[in-house]
């Protein structure tokens, strides 16, 4: 096989492997439309193999509707139509075109969560799309919205798609009511500000958490099956808010976890291993 024809069956394999995730997505959300873009008419060549990819496997979901649209298309359509886009599925140099869009659209880059996903062996890492932050580092006016909502991207991604909805909601009751927003959004609360709003905004939901199959406690053992031990991570300040928030979680319901019982557990895990 020659160096060209590798290139080719390699690019193939890794757009099936996205475009399967992808219709899988949007079905899994009960939608129809799959958008996949690119630039053929510029890279004919490079770009019929991902299209030819992305057909191969989207015969295999004839409820949901693929289209194909050109990377200067999409960002159009981003700004004057955006509720027409469902799952859209582009290589990784126009994806980061059109997901800086899309968290500017939505209110900046302190609102956007991404994810970098395996879907073969579930390994995956979460994380806010934005970078440092150097010229507002110490300031405390960082927007966690982003941060917030990989985490809750996480727990969907583990099945836990009530908890990841409880996050959700909290945000999004944080972010309609206007009170508290950092300087990036035009408000002038600070990151702990907006955190302990989105804390605050899980327990006032707590009642409906107390009725759902999804109790705190489930919470609490997602977190300990996919981190290694909270002692693990290099910084205090980091390791007390996640135990913190974990404790949040776990508490909105009826079930009560303390700080002590947490750290007890993880430490007899840590006995174990």
């Amino acid at each position: 096989m020659g160096a060209g024809s590798w290139a080719g069956a390699a690019q193939a394999a890794g757009a099936e492997r996205v475009a399967r995730y992808s219709f899988e997505l949007a079905r899994k959300k009960g939608m129809n439309r799959v958008t996949a873009v690119d630039k053929v008419n510029v890279l004919g060549e490079m770009y019929e193999i991902w299209r030819e990819s992305v057909r191969k496997v989207a015969a295999d979901y004839p409820d949901i509707q693929l289209e194909f649209t050109l990377i200067d298309a999409i960002t159009m359509f981003f700004v004057r139509k955006p509720e027409w886009c469902q799952v859209v599925i582009a290589p990784n140099l126009f994806g980061d075109i059109i997901t800086d869009l899309g968290a500017g659209i939505v209110g900046g880059m302190g609102m956007a969560p991404g994810a970098n996903i395996n879907p073969e062996t579930g390994f995956s890492m979460f994380e806010p799309i934005h970078g440092s932050g150097p010229d507002i580092a110490g300031k405390g006016i960082a927007n966690p919205i982003a941060a917030i909502l990989a985490g809750s991207m996480m727990l969907e991604q583990l099945g836990e798609d009530r908890a990841a909805k409880l996050v959700e909601d909290a945000v999004s009751k944080v972010l309609e009511a206007r009170e508290i927003r950092t300087p990036d959004l035009g408000g002038h609360g600070s990151t702990v500000q907006v955190g302990d709003a989105v804390v605050a905004q899980i327990l006032r939901l707590g009642e409906r958490a107390r009725k759902s199959p999804c109790r705190g406690k489930d919470v609490v053992d997602v977190f300990r099956r996919n981190t290694n031990s909270l002692a693990q991570l290099r910084a205090p300040i980091y390791e007390d808010k996640v135990v913190d928030f974990i404790l949040e979680l776990a508490n909105v319901t009826e079930k009560k976890v303390t700080r002590e019982d947490l750290l007890k557990d993880d430490e007899d895990e840590k006995t174990a291993a």
